[in-house]
């Protein structure tokens, strides 16, 4: 087996769908977008051979995705935590004989 076999069959595996995905399991335009530019930008390396066109773009592709990774969780909002406090009543309740 050779290295190009291997890393064929490493990302048959990969569901790109859910990659393109936020944190609540929506569709993120923003890398979306990014994964686009990332495949142009690979199908152009692949006919033309490596530019500086080509890492130019590889760069705006992934400075997103990259940028996605640092985002902070919202702060729940108050309906959440009364959800979560009502949730943690009823087990003390459950667990009290």
């Amino acid at each position: 087996m050779n290295w190009s076999t291997i890393i064929t069959s490493i990302l048959t595996k990969i569901d790109i769908t859910e990659i393109l995905k936020d944190k609540r399991l929506r569709w993120s335009a923003k890398r979306t977008v990014g994964a686009l530019i990332a495949i142009t930008a690979c199908n152009d390396i692949q006919h033309n051979g490596i530019t500086w066109q080509n890492v130019a773009l590889c760069f705006i592709a992934v400075l997103p995705l990259c940028l996605s990774l640092l985002e902070l969780d919202k702060p729940e909002s108050l309906f959440e935590k009364a959800k979560k406090i009502k949730e943690r009543r009823k087990l003390r309740k459950s667990e009290t004989p």
